[in-house]
């Protein structure tokens, strides 16, 4: 069965919440009627650090800590810890990164467009295609996966542009 707990903990040092963390890990896994029963366990902590100078409720804490469920900062194969301002940091890294390059990609044709056939099994024969745009960013020489930058220019408008470059 699947549970979920909220646990408040004090700390002065990130360093010791993740040794106090991996320790309690430790000790639920050992624990005789799991190991017993051949139980596996998987536990992920996800941390929200609390900010003094913000009023919030205890349940907007924990929703914001259930934000970073699936991304781990800290990971081993049954162990996960996840903190929220981690998260936040390194999407708005990545969001100012990728709005930084946008426009020089498209100026630089770094913007691919490919041609994705749809077959008709029933006739046999190919239909048509689906048209597929892809950025390969020159400057860390790989394509970049289309869920990393298509949402961001949606949300700033730049996928405007980028339709008409398609079209």
């Amino acid at each position: 069965a699947d549970g979920e707990f909220a646990l408040l903990l004090h700390y002065k040092a990130r360093s010791t919440l993740e040794d106090r963390l991996n320790s309690l890990y430790f000790r639920l896994v050992r624990f005789d009627r799991f190991m017993n029963q051949g139980y596996k366990m998987s536990i992920s902590f996800n941390v929200y650090e609390i900010d003094r100078s913000v009023n919030q409720s205890v349940q907007r804490m924990i929703e914001k800590a259930m934000v970073v469920k699936n991304s781990s900062t800290i990971s081993s194969e049954h162990l996960n810890c996840n903190f929220y301002g981690d998260m936040l940091h390194d999407n708005y890294v990545k969001k100012a990164e990728i709005e930084g390059k946008m426009e020089s990609a498209l100026v630089s044709s770094e913007f691919h467009i490919f041609y994705q056939p749809k077959y008709n099994i029933v006739k046999d024969t190919i239909d048509g295609s689906e048209i597929l745009v892809r950025w390969y960013d020159s400057s860390i020489n790989a394509y970049r996966q289309p869920g990393d930058f298509l949402p961001i220019f949606e949300e700033n408008g730049f996928i405007s542009k980028l339709d008409r470059f398609v079209f």
